[in-house]
Formats: structure tokens, sequence, C-alpha cells
């Protein structure tokens, strides 16, 4: 059986050097609400697996491609009902892809991905099914003495593409600078036509 993933061991994480991967704002893509001004926004309720466990700083969430940022907002919960998920164009049509700037601006995010003996964690931990223990994990990684941006690691719905999660402090002069509606996204016509996945015009 798999081992449980522990909480950290916080003078072992402190004393760790952290792997810590570079990755450009520009290559982030966001989807959701066309009613918001702005998609750049770090939640700072723990809703999610690398939420801050104590509300103590924001978490903005992001992926590398369109297709896993699409399974990432829109098939996650989908699928937790019906594992053949239908989704509807009214729905779809009120969301927008976002990608940010400055373009060149370069995040320090600790990687999470394979072994991890430095830390004594493995790659569970991008989809293990208790989030109290992932966002202690956030916690500590976002006090190590490194200081890093955020964390990268796989995605749960398209392993093994990327997800990224920032936090707060890296924050300052980050915008959105450009969106473009989902139904109109060069990607969206290629995903709709994953087996098993059902768009319709509309709600009976």
């Amino acid at each position: 059986m798999p081992v449980p993933l522990r909480p950290p061991d916080i003078p072992r994480v402190n004393a760790a050097t952290l792997d810590v991967a570079e990755l450009t704002v520009g290559g982030l893509l966001r989807i959701g609400p066309a009613r918001f001004p702005s998609l750049v926004y770090f939640g700072r309720k723990a809703h999610y697996r690398f939420d801050a466990p104590d509300g103590s700083y924001g978490v903005m969430y992001a992926a590398l491609d369109f297709t896993t940022c699409f399974a990432e907002v829109l098939l996650r919960d989908s699928l937790l009902a019906d594992p053949k998920p239908t989704l509807f164009e009214s729905d779809l049509a009120r969301l927008v892809v976002a990608t940010f700037g400055p373009v060149r601006r370069r995040l320090r995010l600790a990687r999470l991905l394979g072994p991890m003996p430095n830390l004594g964690i493995d790659a569970q931990i991008s989809a293990y099914h208790d989030y109290s223990v992932t966002r202690a994990w956030s916690k500590a990684l976002h006090d190590h003495p490194a200081a890093v941006d955020g964390l990268v690691f796989a995605s749960r719905m398209n392993s093994p593409a990327l997800s990224v999660a920032i936090f707060e402090r890296a924050s300052k002069g980050l915008r959105e600078r450009n969106r473009v509606p989902l139904l109109f996204h060069p990607g969206f016509k290629t995903i709709v036509a994953t087996p098993g996945l059902t768009v319709v015009a509309d709600q009976p």
C-alpha cells in the first residue's frame, strides 16, 4: 500500500535546499468569469489543495497550457458527479481565458515533482486526498527561507502536465495582459472533441 503523505517536519523542511524552477508569467493561463475585471486573484480561504491553512497568504492557481487549465477548472467537479460530464454553452459563454504580464517576469517556484527525499515526500502531494496535509505543506514551503514565489506540480486532472500555485507575495506588478472568450479560444474545439465529454447548446 502507498505510504500516506506525512505532514511537514518543519525543521527538516527549513534545512532542505528546495528544487526551484523558474517560469515566466507570460506562459500562465487562467479561466474565470468574464464579469470579473481581472483574473489576478489570490484566494485566502482554504478551499483548494495548496491554499494557506490559516489564511495568512493568498494563492492564485494557473496552468501552463489550455487543456490543463480547462480540465482543472471545468472538469474537476463535473467528473466527481458524472464520469461522462455534460457542459452547457450558456455556462461556458460566461467564461474567459486570461494571460498575464509582465510577459518576461520570472517566478521562482518550488518543484513538487518526482521523489523529494530532501523533504521526505513524493509526487503524491499533487493528488493526495487530504487537503489538510497538502495545505500544511503549502504553508511550510511558503515559510521556507528560500522565499519562493509559489509551487509547480503535476496537474491531477491532466498529469503529467503542470499547474502552478502562486503565493500572494509575488502579486506586485502582476496584471492580466489579455483575455479571450472561452468559446473562441483556439483550443476549445479540440478539447470539446474529447471522448466522453459532451457540450450542448443550452440547459433544458
